[in-house]
């Protein structure tokens, strides 16, 4: 099941997990998702300070823990493990995040289908429903397809807010006037692929 959302205030509308969450696994995309870079104090000379993408994310976060106290809370992220650390560290310094509000951070270079199947095996976890919330459209499906092959039911949420300011980054960082990264959010047979090509008409990138 798929939602496409530029909010984290409609989780608990969209979810419906019985038995409090037992044996469910909330997997949280980190960039882009809980973080993004602030553009305000970028430096392209050093490492991109970053701010949350949803100010009340703490707050929403700990409400979703309330009402699935038996649900396990994990994020992962396509990115290397050192510079999952070195972001961590940040976080924990400028935006007083607490390491343990996660009991796991899987950082991968590969498909995350992949890596959660290997997190499963290793803690001997079978997640009875796994809720995924990211923004990249090939992030969800690798998901789904890892639990419709392991009969595992997949809500999939796909987290939009920081679409502007990931362009804006991107623009930025490298120097050129591109906008493709609209299309991270979703296939190009899809509807969202008539508002990229209209976004790139308005805006004069060709």
């Amino acid at each position: 099941m798929l939602f496409r959302d530029y909010s984290l205030d409609h989780l608990s509308d969209v979810i419906n997990i019985d038995t409090q969450g037992k044996n469910c696994v909330f997997a949280f995309d980190l960039d882009d998702v809980i973080i993004q870079t602030d553009l305000e104090n970028y430096d392209e000379k050093s490492i991109p300070i970053q701010k949350y993408v949803d100010v009340q994310f703490p707050k929403k976060l700990e409400e979703l823990k309330i009402k699935y106290p038996r649900a396990h809370f994990i994020v992962v992220t396509k990115t290397p493990q050192a510079a999952l650390t070195v972001k961590l560290a940040q976080m924990e310094t400028k935006l007083q995040f607490k390491k343990e509000w996660f009991s796991d951070y899987l950082a991968t270079e590969g498909d995350k289908g992949d890596c959660l199947k290997h997190y499963f095996n290793d803690k001997k976890l079978k997640p009875n429903h796994i809720v995924m919330i990211d923004d990249f459209a090939e992030n969800l499906s690798s998901v789904c397809e890892y639990g419709t092959g392991n009969s595992i039911p997949v809500t999939t949420v796909q987290f939009m807010a920081s679409i502007d300011n990931l362009m804006e980054y991107r623009r930025i960082s490298e120097k050129q006037k591109d906008i493709s990264a609209l299309l991270t959010f979703s296939p190009k047979s899809e509807i969202y692929r008539e508002q990229y090509d209209q976004l790139q008409r308005a805006i004069g990138f060709h």
